[in-house]
């Protein structure tokens, strides 16, 4: 969206633990930068940034720069998570704009709804460039009926920090790297061409993303499913891994 409204933009890479920089994001910014981009927890790393390394971050940086704060994977990460910030808090800040999804914990990827919260004065810029229509009636329905269904949210959360654990029990076992996750997702080194082992589970009837696209060249993100389902990826993936 930024290179479509011809915007510079400045990557910095992820550290070596494939969490985000925020001290080289704040080495960047310069008295030209307009936003910077936080996905916390990220996607697709499933990594995220504390809330002393957040409150660091926004110390001394000037207030007239956007901090656009991704929480759409904010319910799996504060599971059981005491050190993940929750964005909600800080929105003293100036330019604060946190942006929330119904798409992941609540299920309701289909209807393709969120939120965004931020101050009156930003929320007023939005709203000037905001479509009209932009979320159908059946969305808002839903959404609603979704917040309220707690007991849902927390099964559902139980069940993803449980199914990871097998999956991260299961990966060791076979002696496979994989990167403990905050999110629904886990991101797996099959060391070996992930565009490759992408086709070969596919062949296998299980889908994953390979990371090539975002420049990790032997990196699988594998969604968390039901345990017949991740039984099923680990099979095919052990059966992968033997003769590649």
């Amino acid at each position: 969206m930024s290179q479509l409204q011809d915007a510079r933009i400045k990557f910095v890479p992820l550290m070596k633990d494939l969490r985000h920089d925020l001290k080289g994001m704040k080495d960047a910014v310069t008295d030209k930068t307009k936003l910077v981009f936080i996905a916390n927890p990220d996607n697709p790393t499933g990594t995220y940034v504390t809330k002393t390394e957040l409150e660091d971050f926004f110390r001394g940086l000037p207030e007239k720069v956007i901090v656009f704060l991704d929480e759409a994977y904010f319910e799996f990460a504060r599971f059981g998570r005491k050190d993940y910030p929750d964005g909600m808090k800080y929105l003293d800040r100036p330019g604060l704009i946190i942006g929330r999804s119904f798409s992941n914990a609540y299920g309701l990827a289909g209807l393709r709804i969120g939120y965004g919260i931020s101050n009156p004065e930003v929320i007023s810029y939005m709203e000037r460039t905001r479509e009209p229509f932009n979320v159908n009636l059946l969305a808002q329905a839903a959404a609603i009926a979704a917040v309220d269904d707690r007991a849902f949210l927390k099964k559902g959360l139980a069940h993803v920090e449980e199914e990871k654990a097998f999956l991260y029990s299961a990966l060791r076992k076979m002696d496979v790297d994989y990167s403990e996750s905050a999110t629904n997702f886990i991101i797996v080194n099959v060391k070996n061409d992930c565009k490759k082992v992408f086709g070969l589970l596919l062949k296998e009837g299980v889908i994953v993303r390979d990371m090539k696209a975002w420049g990790f060249d032997t990196l699988i993100r594998v969604t968390v499913g039901t345990r017949k389902e991740n039984e099923k990826f680990i099979k095919a993936l052990g059966k992968i891994l033997t003769y590649l």
